[in-house]
C-alpha cells in the first residue's frame, strides 16, 4: 500500500531537509579551518570566471597557472602523443630555501597527465617501479634536475629542457 502524501507535505519535508543540512553545513563544514581553503578557492575561480568569461581553455590555464602551464604546453607540443616521459621530483620544482618560478603541484603525476594526456609519465617518486621507466623516451630538465636519468652525458649543463633520453638527436616534434 501506497502512502498518500501531499504536495504540501512533500514541499515540508525538502525545505526542512535543506534547514537541516543548511545548519549543519553552516556550523560544522564551513567554520572547520581544514575546508577554508575549499571555500576561499571556490571564491577566487567564481571571481576569475567572471573577470575573464571570454577567455580560452588555454589563456585561463594560462593565466592561472603560470609557467607550471607553459611548461607543460611546451611538452605537450614537442613531444609525440605516445611518449613516455620522466618527470624529476619535488625538489626540481620547488628547491629549498630558494624561490621558485613554478605553481600548483607539477612535480605529481595526475597534475602531469591532465596537460599530458595520451603520454606516459613517470615522476621521480615511482621510478623505481615502473614498468615503463625502461622506456623513457623523453626526459624534463628542471633547474638541472633530470639529467642523471639521460643514457648520456651532456657537453655542457643545462638547467631547463625537454630532452630526448636516448640521444642528442633533433626531433620534429
Amino acid at each position: 500500500m501506497k502512502k498518500n502524501v501531499s504536495i504540501i507535505q512533500r514541499i515540508g519535508f525538502n525545505v526542512a531537509g535543506c534547514l537541516v543540512l543548511y545548519v549543519l553545513l553552516s556550523n560544522f563544514l564551513f567554520k572547520q579551518q581544514d575546508y577554508a581553503w575549499s571555500i576561499d578557492m571556490l571564491d577566487d575561480n567564481h571571481d576569475f570566471i567572471m573577470d575573464n568569461g571570454k577567455m580560452n581553455l588555454q589563456e585561463r590555464y594560462s593565466s592561472k597557472l603560470g609557467l607550471s602551464y607553459a611548461l607543460f604546453d611546451s611538452i605537450r607540443a614537442k613531444t609525440p602523443d605516445s611518449a613516455v616521459i620522466y618527470l624529476p621530483g619535488k625538489e626540481a620544482f620547488f628547491p629549498k630555501n630558494q624561490a621558485s618560478i613554478f605553481t600548483g603541484e607539477p612535480f605529481e603525476k595526475m597534475w602531469a597527465i591532465r596537460f599530458l594526456y595520451p603520454r606516459k609519465v613517470v615522476t621521480e617518486k615511482e621510478y623505481a617501479r615502473s614498468s615503463y621507466a625502461k622506456h623513457i623516451d623523453y626526459v624534463i630538465v628542471v633547474n638541472g634536475k633530470g639529467v642523471e636519468r639521460l643514457k648520456y652525458s651532456l657537453p655542457y649543463p643545462i638547467q631547463f629542457g625537454i630532452l630526448r633520453a636516448d640521444s642528442l638527436k633533433l626531433t620534429s616534434h
